[in-house]
């Protein structure tokens, strides 16, 4: 697998009777935001497989089991109860190093624990969105979670360093494609490119994010022409212009942006006026124009760091980069 494609921490099992398919949709959907591939029946089984030896060599794959335990488990046997079986099967086998982890959770009132899972720690989901439960079983599968940051300086200083880490990542995916795959060169590169995903995961926990390095890999059109000077750099690049305006991509004209000197409290934030088109140096940009007070003073003063911000400055906003006046 390549470094523009996600790579997941662990892999888990998950056990569940039919019933339970809503919980089991949201709890895949949470798993997979932090990196965890959730392998659940009715997405991996292909038309004609044989079910019964698809189930045992994916438990055996995975690193971990999660068992949903609900009303339906004492009502009636089947499946379930197979996988459940073969669960403390897995977890008993020596021959697994690590071993086996099982995690059972009681996901509605009126579920009761199962006798033959009587030796395990059993976790309640009291409220799915809310509660100890999920950190808890993070952190049963060995992933470190970072408490989230806060709007804070400290935000914005590991926000402008995954920007910076995205652009050096462009830069060496251009120089990783100038070669053949598999060459020394594109290994080398590759390596390098692997280092810097890890520093901007690393960093996109510590702010409650996930980092798809697909995503940003499709964005761009590779030609191996293409100097590490690319065009796209140059392009979000911010561009500070006196004396109350900067050039932003092209991307922001008809949108308002949102500026904070660093240090500053985020609800001292100002909002731009409506960007417009302005071309510089034969390159079209967006100009936003910053002011102050009832005489339009200028907000930008001389000799200061800014940030800028794609909405306004809460967790919900998109850091466009920063400029120095």
């Amino acid at each position: 697998m390549s470094s523009h494609q996600e790579k997941y921490k662990k892999k888990v099992f998950i056990s569940f009777q039919n019933e339970n398919r809503d919980f089991v949709e949201k709890l895949e959907q949470k798993l997979r935001r932090n990196k965890i591939d959730a392998w659940v029946y009715y997405e991996e089984n292909l038309p004609g497989e044989l079910w019964g030896k698809k189930i045992p060599l994916s438990m055996m794959a995975a690193d971990a089991i999660i068992i949903l335990i609900s009303k339906f488990a004492s009502q009636r046997k089947g499946v379930f109860h197979d996988e459940v079986k073969l669960a403390i099967k897995c977890a008993a086998d020596p021959s697994f190093d690590p071993p086996k982890i099982i995690i059972p959770l009681l996901i509605d009132s009126e579920a009761k624990k199962m006798d033959v899972l009587r030796r395990f720690h059993v976790a309640k989901v009291d409220d799915f969105y809310h509660g100890l439960w999920f950190e808890k079983l993070l952190q049963r599968l060995g992933i470190v979670k970072f408490p989230e940051l806060e709007y804070s300086i400290e935000r914005q200083e590991v926000i402008e360093t995954i920007e910076r880490l995205k652009k050096e990542l462009i830069v060496t995916w251009i120089q990783r494609d100038k070669n053949e795959n598999g060459t020394r060169k594109w290994n080398r590169y590759e390596t390098f490119a692997l280092n810097i995903v890890k520093q901007i995961d690393m960093n996109s926990e510590k702010i409650g994010k996930r980092f798809q390095p697909e995503a940003l890999y499709k964005e761009i059109l590779f030609d191996p022409k293409k100097s590490a000077k690319s065009d796209r750099l140059k392009n979000e690049m911010i561009i500070y212009y006196p004396p109350n305006g900067i050039l932003v991509h092209k991307r922001y004209v008809d949108k308002r942006l949102f500026i904070i000197e660093k240090g500053d409290e985020p609800r001292n934030a100002k909002s731009s006026k409506r960007i417009g088109e302005y071309e510089y140096k034969d390159v079209m940009y967006g100009f936003a124009a910053f002011y102050a007070g009832p005489n339009n003073q200028p907000y930008i003063q001389p000799g200061r760091e800014y940030f800028v911000f794609d909405g306004f400055t809460n967790d919900q906003a998109l850091f466009v980069g920063k400029f120095t006046t």
